[in-house]
């Protein structure tokens, strides 16, 4: 059975509650310290931030000053008989509190130079704890409520844009995309950025260490937060599914497609690499940058082979330049002498147009083969040309001088004149 004390605790602890009151005394004095000296590295950007990183600055030295010489007493601070650390604490709490009102002024002021939630953000990490001391809070304390109307004007213009992009979406199949930027790919960078866009305040705002965090306008921010969210992330899913469901069989089709086409007209070639071939490169690389685990095995196939694909493109596109080259600048006087290299050339593209698919193992060699030969009656002709070119040119100079001239004198010395003019000219 316990037995109760039938006396005071009063008398047994008097002397411990004093010391644990001293012990207090000197912790809070630490933590105060450890606030107020992280004031030396505190800079304020702004308009204004240059003035006031230097009030700040001064604020830490006399700070460091008056710690410095509390620091210097020789008393024993545990010493609960000595009565001289009651005053000396009191006196340097009085210095505190000044030195918090005007740190509050400082940091209103900082705040209402910021240019935006970024800023704000940034301002309260670098004043930190300082903000939450009474008196600093007090004079602070109504910012958090400029700082709620931001995150959650922020919020709303992230859902805006998201609404509009839907409407967007509705009317055209795909929302408005960057430049040269394909739709999977693009979309779900857009979804990635708009994401970012709100997510960082948001986090922000949630490290806040204070009752803001707990008003309904911060509740009523958390839902938004999550209902966005949730349409961003129903976005990104549905629009994932429906690529993966398409590529396989888009892709199989693409790939079993001819080389090359050619007009029946004026028999030119052309390249017939499908673009959608081509998009799926680009998705799947983005997709791989952004490590994701579920891209379809058909288009991972069709990546893994990206290099040569894009060799076999290169090698194919200067091969129809060239021959179309040799189509479009061959005149007709020009033409029937390199008619049967041009048929044989015909004969070894028809395999391209009417045999060889992208999905056709060992093409390489053939895409080279055709190219060199491609290639050597272009160079052939284009030379051929260059010398009429030339010799075009040496002849327009003989024109400029006549093959007789007149001899001004009379007499039999006029038909040698021009006999030697004309030895002259040839």
């Amino acid at each position: 059975m316990d037995t109760k004390w039938d006396f005071s605790p009063e008398l047994v602890f008097t002397k411990w509650k004093i010391f644990m009151e001293r012990m207090n005394k000197i912790k809070e004095l630490f933590s105060i310290a450890n606030a107020f000296l992280k004031l030396e590295k505190v800079e304020i950007g702004g308009v204004k931030g240059r003035a006031l990183s230097a009030e700040i600055f001064q604020i830490y030295e006399e700070f460091k000053d008056t710690f410095e010489k509390f620091s210097a007493k020789t008393y024993n601070p545990l010493d609960t008989k000595n009565t001289e650390f009651v005053d000396d604490i009191a006196h340097f709490h009085d210095i505190i509190d000044d030195l918090d009102r005007r740190i509050g002024r400082i940091a209103n002021q900082a705040f209402a130079d910021c240019n935006g939630l970024e800023a704000m953000f940034k301002l309260v990490n670098i004043f930190g704890s300082l903000l939450d001391r009474p008196k600093i809070h007090h004079v602070f304390a109504h910012n958090y409520s400029i700082l709620i109307q931001q995150v959650e004007r922020e919020m709303d213009d992230a859902k805006e844009l998201f609404d509009r992009q839907m409407s967007y979406q509705e009317e055209h199949g795909s929302i408005q995309l960057d430049r040269n930027m394909t739709k999977v790919a693009g979309s779900l960078l857009w979804a990635e950025e708009l994401k970012q866009r709100y997510t960082q305040p948001m986090e922000q705002f949630r490290q806040l260490e204070n009752e803001t965090t707990q008003t309904p306008e911060a509740k009523r921010i958390e839902e938004k937060y999550n209902e966005l969210d949730q349409l961003i992330d129903k976005f990104i899913e549905s629009l994932y599914k429906e690529w993966a469901n398409n590529v396989s069989e888009a892709s199989k089709f693409n790939l079993n497609q001819y080389l090359i086409t050619r007009n029946p007209k004026n028999h030119l070639i052309h390249l017939n690499f499908h673009p959608q071939l081509e998009t799926v490169l680009r998705e799947v690389r983005y997709l791989e940058i952004k490590d994701r685990k579920d891209i379809p095995q058909a288009a991972l196939d069709i990546y893994k082979d990206n290099d040569t694909y894009l060799q076999y493109i290169n090698n194919l596109n200067y091969t129809i330049a060239s021959y179309n080259k040799i189509r479009e600048t061959v005149a007709e006087v020009e033409y029937p002498l390199i008619e049967q290299q041009l048929q044989t050339i015909d004969q070894q593209l028809s395999d391209a147009e009417n045999k060889l698919t992208w999905s056709t193992s060992g093409i390489g060699e053939y895409i080279l083969r055709t190219r060199t030969v491609v290639f050597d009656l272009e160079q052939r002709l284009q030379k051929s040309k260059n010398n009429i070119l030339e010799i075009q040119s040496i002849m327009a100079t003989w024109s400029k001088s006549p093959l007789y001239e007149r001899s001004s004198a009379r007499g039999g010395g006029g038909a040698t004149e021009k006999q030697t003019s004309g030895d002259n000219l040839l």
